[in-house]
C-alpha cells in the first residue's frame, strides 16, 4: 500500500512539474509578446510602417543642428547655430557665432557620445566636405580649409581658400561645398552679389545668383550656371555627374508654387526673370531653364541621393530631401523627361506636432538615414518663423529599416589601404559599403598613373554603366595625359 501511495504521488507530481513547465512557458511567451516594436514616430517625427527611428545624440551635446557631413572614418560633422540671430547682415559679420561641432562614437554602439567644438566664429556654415584631412566649409564671404593638425579634435589651422561672396543673415547666402563624380567641388549661392579675384587673377563681378565649382586647392573657380532665382541651397549627384539641388523662388508666390527642385545644367540660365541676369550679361539662346519639380513655399533644404539597398532596394537612386516649413523628409523617384529628369515625389518622413524644422537629410555608413531637425531658433526671413523659440530643441535621427542586416565594418576600418595592391583598391571601388567604395576610389586618384592599369581592368569591365561610368570620372581626376588617353578610350563605351 505504501508503495502504491509513493508511486500514485509520484506521477501526480510529475504531472504538477509538467503544468508548471506549461505555465512559466506560457508567461515567458507572452512577455516576448509584450516586446515593444520599434518606434514609428519620435519627437515630432513619424516615419512609415516598416521603419523605426532613434536619437542618437543627447540633446545636451548639441545645440541647434542645421547641416552634417560624415569624414571617411565616420565621426560626424555638425553645422550648428548658437540660436541667436543678428539683427543685421553687419551684426553677424563683426561677432560671427556659428560653429562646427564635432561628434564621435567611442563605443561604436551607433550613437554619439563625445562632442566638442570643432571650429568656431564663423558666420552661417552652410555645409561642407571633408577631403584630404581637411573640412572644407563656407562661410560667406569666405570659402574655408579647416585643419586639426595635432588630433586633439579640434580645429588648429584656418585657411581662406576663396573669397568675395556676399553674406546675408537670413542665410540665404553661400553653401556647401559639395564633392562632385569629377573631383570638383561645386557651390551653391544666393542673389547677394559677389566681387571675387581668382587665384589665376581673374575677376568676377555680378549681383544673380550662381552654381560655382573649383577644384580643393582653389584653383580653377568659375561659375556655371546662374539665374533669377533668390538662393539654392544643397546639391547632389547622379551617376552620369548630373547635378540635382534645392532652391526657393524659381517664381514669386502664386498658384500654390515658389521653391523647387532642379537638374542644374551646365551654362543654363534660371528662372525667376530678374534684373540681375541682364545686368550680369547672361548668355541666353532662347528661354529661361525649366524647373525640374515645382513646389509651394515648403523652404526645400538638405537633399541626397541614396545608394545601395539597406534602406530597401525600392529607395536605392531615389532622392530625399528636407522641408524646413512642413517638417517633412520628401521621397523622390527621378526619371528621364527629354534632355533633364523629372520627379515623382510623396512623403517619407511626417511631422506630427509644430516647430519640427528639418534642415538636412544624408546617409550613414551602415546604410540608414541621418535626420537634422533644426529647432525653433529660426527667425531671419522665414515667414513661418516670427518668434524664435529656443526651448525647442532640435535634434540628430537615425532612421532604420526594420529587418535590415547588419553591416559589418560599414567604415572599413579593418582595411590596410597603406598596404593593399592598386588591383585590391579597384576592386573596393565596386564595394556596396559606399564609404569605403568612396575611399578606395580617392586611394586609386592618388596613385596617379600607378593606378591607370587598375582602373581599367576592374571598373571598365563591368557590366554596369554606373560603374563604368566612375572609372571614367577618376581618371578625369587622375588627369595626366595617360589618363586622359584611357578616357578618350572609353568615350566608344
Amino acid at each position: 500500500m505504501g508503495n502504491q501511495f509513493r508511486l500514485l504521488m509520484n506521477r501526480y507530481a510529475s504531472v504538477y512539474a509538467l503544468i508548471l513547465i506549461l505555465i512559466i512557458s506560457s508567461c515567458a511567451n507572452d512577455k516576448q509578446e509584450k516586446v515593444a516594436p520599434p518606434p514609428t514616430e519620435l519627437d515630432g517625427l513619424k516615419v512609415p510602417e516598416g521603419y523605426s527611428i532613434e536619437s542618437i545624440v543627447d540633446p545636451k551635446l548639441l545645440s541647434y543642428p542645421m547641416f552634417g557631413i560624415f569624414d571617411s572614418t565616420g565621426r560626424m560633422f555638425v553645422f550648428e547655430s548658437d540660436g541667436s540671430t543678428p539683427a543685421t547682415t553687419e551684426d553677424m559679420l563683426k561677432t560671427p557665432t556659428y560653429h562646427v561641432r564635432l561628434l564621435e562614437d567611442t563605443d561604436n554602439d551607433g550613437k554619439y557620445d563625445k562632442s566638442n567644438i570643432f571650429a568656431d566664429s564663423l558666420t552661417i556654415p552652410k555645409g561642407g566636405v571633408f577631403y584630404n584631412g581637411s573640412l572644407y566649409v563656407t562661410a560667406s564671404p569666405h570659402f574655408f580649409r579647416i585643419t586639426d593638425t595635432d588630433g586633439d579634435g579640434k580645429a588648429d589651422k584656418k585657411e581662406i581658400v576663396q573669397t568675395g561672396w556676399k553674406l546675408h543673415h537670413n542665410a540665404a547666402t553661400l553653401g556647401g561645398p559639395f564633392l562632385a563624380p569629377d573631383g570638383w567641388l561645386y557651390f551653391t549661392d544666393a542673389r547677394r552679389g559677389f566681387d571675387i579675384t581668382t587665384k589665376e587673377k581673374k575677376h568676377y563681378t555680378g549681383k544673380s545668383s550662381y552654381i560655382w565649382r573649383c577644384r580643393p586647392d582653389g584653383t580653377g573657380l568659375e561659375p556655371i550656371l546662374g539665374g533669377g532665382y533668390d538662393n539654392a541651397i544643397e546639391l547632389t549627384f547622379l551617376p552620369g555627374g548630373e547635378t540635382i539641388g534645392t532652391m526657393t523662388y524659381f517664381i514669386e508666390p502664386q498658384g500654390g508654387q515658389r521653391d523647387a527642385i532642379m537638374h542644374w545644367v551646365e551654362g543654363g540660365v534660371y528662372p525667376k526673370q530678374f534684373n540681375t541676369i541682364q545686368e550680369d550679361k547672361m548668355k541666353m539662346t532662347g528661354e529661361l531653364m525649366p524647373v525640374m519639380d515645382k513646389l509651394a513655399r515648403v523652404a526645400p533644404s538638405g537633399i541626397m541621393r541614396y545608394r545601395g539597398e539597406t534602406l530597401g532596394g525600392e529607395n536605392d537612386g531615389r532622392i530625399f530631401y528636407a522641408e524646413f516649413n512642413t517638417g517633412r523628409i520628401m521621397r523622390g523617384t527621378i526619371e528621364t523627361d527629354g534632355a533633364t529628369f523629372k520627379t515623382e515625389d510623396e512623403p517619407f518622413i511626417t511631422a506630427t506636432r509644430a516647430d519640427v524644422h528639418p534642415t538636412d537629410v544624408f546617409q550613414d555608413g551602415d546604410g540608414s538615414m541621418i535626420v537634422m531637425n533644426t529647432g525653433g531658433w529660426f527667425i531671419a526671413g522665414c515667414p513661418l518663423s516670427r518668434v524664435a523659440k529656443l526651448d525647442v530643441p532640435g535634434g540628430i535621427y537615425r532612421v532604420k529599416k526594420n529587418g535590415a542586416s547588419a553591416i559589418d565594418d560599414p567604415w572599413g576600418k579593418k582595411i590596410n589601404f597603406a598596404t593593399i595592391t592598386p588591383q585590391e583598391k579597384a576592386k573596393l571601388v565596386l564595394d556596396k559599403r559606399i564609404f569605403v567604395s568612396d575611399n578606395a576610389s580617392r586611394q586609386l586618384v592618388a596613385l596617379k598613373n600607378d593606378g591607370i592599369d587598375a582602373i581599367t581592368r576592374e571598373l571598365f569591365s563591368s557590366d554596369k554603366e554606373e560603374i563604368r561610368a566612375k572609372g571614367v570620372f577618376l581618371l578625369g581626376q587622375i588627369g595626366t595625359d595617360e589618363a586622359l588617353a584611357q578616357v578618350k578610350l572609353a568615350m566608344d563605351d
